[in-house]
């Protein structure tokens, strides 16, 4: 039995950590009882050991991925914060920094502060968001990109939309950086407001919507002031 905690300390992190542990303790117990033909008190207490290792790491592997993922998910809401404060141009330029492009778009300030000034005219302030669902988009080796189903609150209500970040891997950082991408809002009345304009495909468009993303009146693009290219 000692060897078979030994190896089941070996198969993974969490509930087999727990289970070598205590086969090696019914081990250790029946090695001192001295049934015959017993041995492997060594072995009992390595799978012990590395059960209980595999146990605590498995408990900072977790707390670890969760303590990011909190830190991408508030670099998200003030990145957002940012691009729908953005009326001016020092706003525009502060926002961009939480922004990249992708294949087939590209983003400028000033385009930035026109959808700014458009969602405050249409919606009033940005207040925050709530994330509906999220899904992966993107092939395994490509970077990894998320597409975010959320609605979006304002002042004068909550707008359904979607959102597209990816992660940049920053050389002076041992952590990928959350970056935006596209920001969409579904308005039937008004028409959807987009940005990036220059976004072709319809991947970021929310369920459900009822009306095409492509149809989305565009701002001024044209304006290469902070460009970024994919």
């Amino acid at each position: 039995m000692g060897s078979v905690a030994l190896l089941t300390s070996c198969a993974g992190l969490g509930i087999s950590g727990i289970l070598a542990t205590f086969l090696g303790m019914i081990a250790l117990d029946r090695i001192r009882r001295g049934e015959p033909m017993l041995r492997g008190r060594g072995l009992a207490w390595a799978g012990i050991g590395l059960g209980l290792s595999a146990f605590v790491l498995s408990i900072l592997v977790a707390w670890g991925f969760a303590t990011l993922q909190r830190e991408w998910h508030g670099d998200l809401e003030r990145s957002l914060q940012r691009t729908f404060a953005a009326r001016d141009n020092a706003g525009a330029t502060e926002a961009f920094a939480g922004w990249t492009g992708r294949e087939g778009t590209t983003i400028t300030t000033a385009e930035i502060a026109a959808f700014a000034r458009e969602a405050e005219s249409r919606y009033g302030k940005f207040v925050g968001f709530k994330e509906l669902s999220e899904e992966r988009a993107g092939g395994f080796r490509s970077v990894q990109r998320m597409i975010v189903t959320a609605n979006f609150e304002f002042e004068r209500g909550e707008r359904l939309g979607s959102m597209g970040f990816c992660f940049i891997t920053d050389t002076s950082s041992l952590l990928p950086e959350l970056r935006i991408d596209s920001i969409s809002i579904l308005d039937a009345e008004r028409g959807n407001l987009l940005i990036p304009a220059s976004a072709t495909k319809k991947t970021d468009a929310a369920p459900d919507a009822g009306t095409d993303t492509s149809s989305v009146p565009t701002s001024d693009a044209a304006v290469k002031t902070g460009e970024v290219r994919p």
